[in-house]
């Protein structure tokens, strides 16, 4: 099973905020839509009712595989898990594809001092029936990494 970090054994759904301003076709609202490849995406009709200042609208959603909510103070628990060399010893590739383009990328010690993985390259995506050439750039960072000793 999954790997438990103290005060993170609350299996709580992660909640993601609803759209507030216009609505966008092909959005996906949650896991179980990101597998069905035949669904049309889109937002439910009903706009949230409120008196308090509109937050700023998130674009992104984020579907953590055992569907958990993140702990709280994760760089506090994680600040004296291992070394950055044990780290990177031990971290295997990282992978992940988006529309099609596979990415992978070795475990590192970022400039900042931060230990994680970078992937990045470009990749085409069709859009209205043309292809366009788009940079992507995924920096994954050890939340707390920073504290470990070399």
């Amino acid at each position: 099973g999954p790997v438990l970090l103290p005060g993170a054994n609350d299996p709580t759904p992660v909640k993601m905020p609803r759209r507030t301003s216009r609505k966008r076709k092909n959005v996906v609202e949650s896991p179980t839509e990101l597998n069905d490849s035949k669904s049309e995406f889109s937002l439910s009709d009903e706009e949230p009712v409120s008196t308090k200042k509109p937050k700023i609208e998130k674009h992104h959603r984020c579907f953590p595989s055992d569907g958990m909510k993140a702990p709280s103070k994760i760089p506090k628990d994680q600040k004296s898990c291992m070394t950055k060399e044990e780290f990177i010893e031990a971290a295997k590739e990282l992978r992940f594809e988006l529309e099609g383009s596979k990415f992978s990328g070795d475990a590192r010690t970022f400039s900042s001092g931060s230990s994680g993985w970078y992937l990045g390259g470009k990749i085409p995506i069709i859009v209205n029936g043309k292809t366009l050439w788009c940079q992507v750039g995924m920096n994954v960072s050890v939340l707390g990494s920073k504290e470990w000793k070399e």
